[in-house]
């Protein structure tokens, strides 16, 4: 009987208890049922990795401190940063806004004084088709009263 080292030991055991973790407790499981069979289907369980493992400074060495103000500098860097660019986005998302709104009304007030131009043009058109009606018509009664 060899002797195991105890990383060979300790590798052992978390193989074992994963098997086992893995084997009862199944995170996403679809069942189908099949008369024949019942099978139930497990994944495998997504972990995130923690890239903050330092908490506050309670019970650390002076060391640990530094990191962790580093941390949380760079946490609050970061966090104003997606704030300004809400920001910017938000006044973009305005301005545009601002923008659609003014060209509507410009388009608005174009069509309205299109509109005036046209019936103005009509009127004057209206006009001068009557006068010219008229004074054809009173050339021809005068014709016809000369001839008489």
């Amino acid at each position: 009987m060899s002797k195991k080292g105890p990383k060979e030991v300790i590798s052992n055991l978390i193989n074992k208890l994963s098997s086992e973790y893995n084997s009862t407790l199944p995170l996403n499981q679809s069942t189908t049922n099949n008369n024949e069979n019942n099978k139930i289907l497990t994944d495998k369980i997504d972990t995130e990795r923690v890239v903050n493992y330092h908490g506050s400074s309670a019970g650390a060495s002076s060391q640990e401190f530094d990191i962790y103000r580093n941390q949380k500098k760079r946490e609050r860097e970061r966090i104003e940063q997606m704030e300004l660019e809400a920001n910017e986005e938000e006044e973009k998302r305005l301005l545009m806004e601002k923008i659609e709104r003014n060209r509507r009304e410009a388009d608005e007030r174009t069509k309205k004084n299109a509109d005036k131009r046209k019936k103005k043009k009509e009127k004057v058109l209206l006009k001068k088709s009557l006068n010219n009606n008229n004074n054809t018509n009173d050339s021809k009664n005068d014709n016809t009263s000369d001839n008489k």
